[in-house]
């Protein structure tokens, strides 16, 4: 309970302008444990976003596959202008949540989204067409989960957005495995089974990097 009070303060703390550089993490005392995540809330508490990204980066540290954790400090990071950080954080959330169900689930719509951000300002073509694509095709999973929501018209078009992306990033990177990978799964939720297999045809062409654990179980089954 006591976690679980920590993250929603987290999750609710706003926009402060940054304060002075922040300190080295606290080294307990022997035999003393160190709540980084109480911490770190603290810290927001008192608009120190700087202090609470160490104390999170911390505790990351020990608990490296809490995903929203993670996915909080990536979002601190992204609002104190820290893009470098900010990347290496969501794309590791990305891939911590990719398997699991619930929130980190449906969180990845949003990580893509700041990936896809970050990549535009660093004008790297690629990353902002493969995170456009791929969000797009999350979207889509996420309606689909949903009965409520779901829409073949709107799905059949989001996913036609999600190709053209998915194309594009392929295009800026000849021979990538990852577009290929999600133009497979496209494809396939399109019911179009003749373009997912050229599709899969380039992927299995490609060199396999950059794959999480979770799109690596994928390609294994993902075979039209």
């Amino acid at each position: 309970m006591a976690r679980w009070l920590v993250l929603v303060c987290l999750a609710t703390a706003g926009c402060v302008t940054l304060g002075p550089p922040a300190p080295a993490p606290v080294v307990p005392e022997a035999g003393e444990a160190v709540d980084h995540l109480a911490m770190a809330a603290d810290a927001l508490a008192e608009g120190e976003e700087r202090k609470a990204t160490v104390y999170l980066s911390a505790h990351l540290s020990d608990h490296p596959d809490e995903a929203m954790t993670r996915a909080q400090l990536a979002e601190l990071l992204f609002r104190q202008q820290r893009p470098v950080e900010a990347r290496a954080e969501f794309e590791q959330f990305v891939a911590t949540a990719q398997p699991m169900t619930g929130v980190p689930q449906k969180h990845l719509l949003h990580a893509h989204t700041r990936l896809m951000l970050i990549a535009q300002d660093e004008h790297d073509a690629y990353a902002e067409q493969l995170h456009r694509g791929i969000g797009l095709l999350t979207l889509v999973k996420g309606w689909d989960a949903d009965a409520t929501r779901r829409d073949e018209a709107a799905a059949n078009e989001t996913l036609a957005k999600a190709v053209k992306a998915l194309r594009a990033a392929r295009a800026e990177k000849s021979g990538d495995a990852r577009a290929n990978l999600y133009l497979v799964m496209a494809y396939t939720r399109m019911g179009q089974p003749s373009a997912a297999r050229a599709a899969r045809v380039c992927f299995d062409a490609a060199v396999p990097m950059g794959l999480t654990a979770w799109e690596q179980s994928q390609a294994a089954d993902a075979r039209p």
